[in-house]
């Protein structure tokens, strides 16, 4: 035990001092999973003796991210800022800016957002004369998406096409991908693809960063799909120390192609792992934990884990059910209430969730009637608002005259009288003459 593991409970401290080799980390709930992952890496720097540039640390949201950094810096100081960190997307970004010529992109690729997305399949299939209420540009888009993240391209899937949906999703993909490599612009799908196309055409450079990376750690391992594996198994090849850290049980992003077998066949892939479960719960109380158990218990393929606390018990969970959404908003009002009239509880201590932001309606319609007080949490985001989105737009354009998704939102900002014709007309002479947008 060093000063920087004797705060640690005893499987934590298991999983923070594996020497090397694969690690699988079963971490359930509020059991300190961030704090095994940063006095992890803490570990490896300290006592270990690992170079931090050496390091390579993979989460899923760039807010983890910032967290982990923030918790890493307190540990190491100075030293934590060569790690390498961050999501796989921004990772991926960063590493084809550096090496992304060997596959014909420049270094000053554009990234397009899911609007940006929206847009461009919207063009397409106005182009394609595609009922757009038939075939809305959100499943054509998810269906690329999906195609992309089991790397089947433009077209291997219209090729594979097995019914009309397919096949219209076929069309508009090879389009897309066209009007893509127009632009020299990528989505968040092609900055996972692409890299592991650099990898396994020039595996130089794979190498060169196997080499690097003596440790890899990746964070929320059971939401990683296809591709994110295989540039984790690529990234660890050389020295064969990744560390993996998840929850079979949380696993919520199927839709978004996440494969919870990844975790569940990490030690078929590598044989010989340590496993740690992580199983002492910091976060809920007794009764929170029994009820949760008692419902996944029953999942199928799942490893074998039982949380425990030594909170107290706590209030007993209650189901409540409602045979209408007006039924339920009301039921919810008069818990709040109730709890609100003794000292106990404040508003800010209360949090109510739903599974649609439609379902809101009932519930402040309730509230409003029986004066409760709330504030709905989210809203635009800085970026996302039109005026700034307006504004990088016109960015984009001037650092990139090739981009046509950026020229189709501003062309007319402010009004210019020029009609959608028009606009085709320019993006179809472009794409047939080989330059500019501006250049027409």
């Amino acid at each position: 035990m060093t000063a920087l593991t004797d705060t640690l409970n005893d499987a934590q401290r298991r999983a923070v001092e594996v020497p090397g080799g694969p690690l699988m980390i079963l971490a359930g709930p509020g059991s300190g999973k961030t704090r095994v992952i940063t006095h992890r890496i803490a570990y490896l720097v300290q006592e270990r003796g690992v170079p931090p540039w050496r390091i390579l640390a993979v989460t899923f949201t760039n807010k983890a991210a910032r967290e982990m950094r923030d918790r890493i810096e307190a540990l190491l100081g100075d030293r934590a800022s060569s790690l390498t960190m961050g999501t796989f997307h921004a990772i991926c970004a960063r590493l084809l800016r550096r090496e992304g010529e060997a596959i014909g992109l420049t270094r000053d690729f554009v990234i397009y957002d899911t609007d940006d997305q929206m847009s461009l399949v919207r063009t397409i299939e106005a182009e394609l004369d595609i009922d757009q209420k038939r075939f809305t540009p959100r499943s054509i888009l998810s269906a690329i998406s999906s195609a992309k993240n089991e790397r089947r391209g433009a077209a291997a899937y219209a090729g594979g096409a097995d019914n009309y949906f397919e096949e219209i999703v076929g069309r508009v993909y090879e389009r897309y991908e066209a009007a893509l490599r127009r632009s020299g612009a990528v989505d968040f799908d092609d900055l996972l693809g692409r890299t592991l196309e650099l990898f396994e055409t020039h595996p130089e450079i794979q190498q060169q960063y196997a080499e690097r990376y003596l440790f890899t750690l990746v964070d929320e391992f059971q939401d990683t799909n296809l591709v994110q594996y295989q540039l984790a198994r690529a990234l660890s090849s050389a020295h064969h120390n990744l560390t993996v850290v998840g929850d079979p049980d949380q696993s919520i992003y199927s839709w978004r192609a996440a494969d919870v077998r990844n975790l569940l066949d990490f030690e078929r892939d590598f044989p010989g792992a340590t496993t740690v479960l992580l199983e002492q719960n910091y976060r809920s109380t007794g009764h929170i934990l029994r009820v949760a158990h008692a419902v996944i218990a029953k999942a199928d393929g799942r490893p074998e884990k039982s949380l425990w606390t030594t909170n107290p018990d706590g209030e007993r969970v209650v189901e409540y059910e409602a045979t209408y959404g007006e039924e339920e908003a009301l039921f919810i009002a008069g818990e709040v209430n109730r709890l609100l009239r003794g000292a106990r509880y404040r508003t800010s201590d209360i949090a109510i969730m739903y599974r649609t932001n439609a379902q809101s309606r009932a519930i402040e319609e309730a509230f409003i009637a029986q004066g409760v007080r709330y504030r709905i949490v989210g809203g635009t985001r800085f970026y996302d608002r039109r005026e700034v989105r307006d504004l990088i737009a016109y960015l984009r354009i001037v650092h990139n005259e090739y981009d046509t998704v950026a020229f189709d939102r501003i062309v007319n900002i402010p009004t210019r009288g020029i009609g959608a014709k028009s606009v085709g007309d320019l993006v179809s002479a472009s794409a047939d003459l080989g330059i500019s947008i501006l250049a027409v």
